[in-house]
């Protein structure tokens, strides 16, 4: 604690739900002001969140959110993708192939996209 704030580098909280959540951040007291930084693990995905303001009137930095959910999820959400896209087996060989190369160049140029976001 310095100058009426509290710091903490790893408060972590374990449950069924949540596998875990781990807070960083600072919270004064005698203000309300926080600066408070979570990831969510909900086991498939991580759910990264910024407070910030006063405990009166918190604030959510969306654009930073969804910024950092595509940084922490991109590789979970582009395999679970590719998995589900090479599930067709009615299709033909050559016809199935050529779509599936498509597909990951799709989500090739949507990777590329959320490490530009990420920046």
């Amino acid at each position: 604690m310095r100058s009426g704030e509290f710091t903490f580098e790893t408060f972590k909280f374990e449950g069924d739900f949540t596998r875990s959540e781990v807070a960083k951040g600072t919270l004064n007291p005698f203000t309300g002001e926080i600066a408070i930084d979570t990831v969510n693990d909900l086991r498939v995905i991580q759910v990264p969140i910024s407070f910030r303001g006063n405990l009166s009137n918190i604030e959510v930095d969306y654009v930073s959110f969804l910024a950092a959910f595509a940084k922490e999820n991109a590789s979970t959400i582009i395999n679970t993708a590719l998995s589900i896209l090479g599930q067709d087996e009615e299709e033909k060989p050559d016809k199935k192939k050529s779509r599936r190369d498509n597909n990951k160049q799709l989500l090739k140029n949507s990777l590329e996209l959320l490490k530009t976001l990420k920046n």
